[in-house]
């Protein structure tokens, strides 16, 4: 029983000493071991625990393009801002590329709008030969009370210190015999071969407003006190009257030397240069702000002849 106590007791302390002689080995391993003890390539991956490589054991420029296999990288991996420092210089602009195809067409919107808004240029070089004119025909024919007619005017040539006496008249052609058509000729009456012949208004007639003075840049016709309107003989207007030269408003109301009633209709409205001295080799561009009344055409017409306007200065 002695002999077999005491060969345990052997059997622990050889133990003992065993495992203090691997400690003290590892230690002496760790101490002395360094890189020129271990041959190239002797370190593989399966001897190194994941993660056991840090950042902090490898030296600035050991990881280079070559250890990185393809398509590895995202730029999650890449520090702020080194795609910026990545990028080139803008290159040179490419060659147009061709015209694209057509596309459709848009709504025409509003053609009373878009009619009302445009300007022009008008020019006359004789007003006693001349007249230069847009028109405006009417979808809907307007009683007078409803001309809501405001034009802007501005002097752009005039031949000659006070060539321009007035500005930019207007009419308004009346269909006085209720057919439905304005047939007076009420450019021709002013200026034809033979003006202020009664057989050119047929049956209908015109209410023609003088211009205003060339200082008057926006006009509101109706209020303008220089209407007047063909007399009933249609050879030429009532000059005794007050009233026959007046506002629109007192003109229709009040004058009764004219060849329309009052309540017939406005077919036709005319910006007018021309018909008289009082405009002489000049230009005016007209912008129709307003009218009262939603426009089927728009025309530029001219009597005689439209003279090429001559250069500024």
């Amino acid at each position: 029983m002695r002999k077999l106590f005491q060969s345990r007791v052997a059997a622990v302390a050889v133990g003992a000493a065993v495992v203090v002689g691997l400690g003290s080995t590892g230690a002496w391993a760790a101490a002395t071991i360094g890189s020129d003890d271990i041959r190239n390539g002797g370190v593989r991956t399966m001897d190194i625990r994941n993660g056991g490589v840090q950042k902090g054991d490898l030296h600035g420029g050991a990881v280079g393009s070559h250890e990185v296999a393809d398509e590895t990288l995202g730029l999650g991996d890449l520090r702020p801002g080194a795609v910026d420092s990545l990028r080139g210089s803008q290159g040179p602009r490419g060659p147009q590329g061709p015209r694209g195809p057509q596309g459709p067409s848009g709504d025409s919107g509003d053609d009373a709008a878009l009619l009302d808004t445009l300007s022009h240029l008008l020019y006359v070089e004789d007003g006693t030969l001349q007249m230069d004119t847009l028109t405006y025909r009417l979808k809907d024919p307007i009683k007078f009370e409803d001309l809501d007619l405001t034009f802007f005017q501005e002097l752009v040539h005039e031949g000659a210190p006070g060539a321009s006496a007035v500005g930019a008249s207007v009419i308004l052609g009346v269909d006085a015999n209720d057919d439905g058509k304005y047939e007076a000729k009420d450019l021709a009456w002013h200026v034809g071969e033979t003006p202020h012949d009664p057989a050119l208004l047929k049956d209908d007639t015109f209410v023609e407003m003088d211009g205003a003075s060339p200082s008057v840049f926006s006009v509101f016709a109706p209020d303008e006190p220089r209407w007047w309107s063909p007399n009933v003989a249609g050879d030429g207007f009532n000059t005794v009257d007050p009233n026959c030269y007046n506002t629109l408003a007192i003109l229709v109301a009040d004058c009764a030397d004219v060849r329309f009633d009052a309540d017939d209709k406005i077919e036709v409205i005319r910006l007018v240069l021309g018909g008289s001295g009082a405009w002489n080799d000049v230009a005016y561009r007209l912008t129709t702000r307003n009218i009262g009344a939603e426009v089927k055409e728009l025309k530029h017409v001219s009597i005689e002849r439209l003279v090429p306007i001559p250069p500024a200065g």
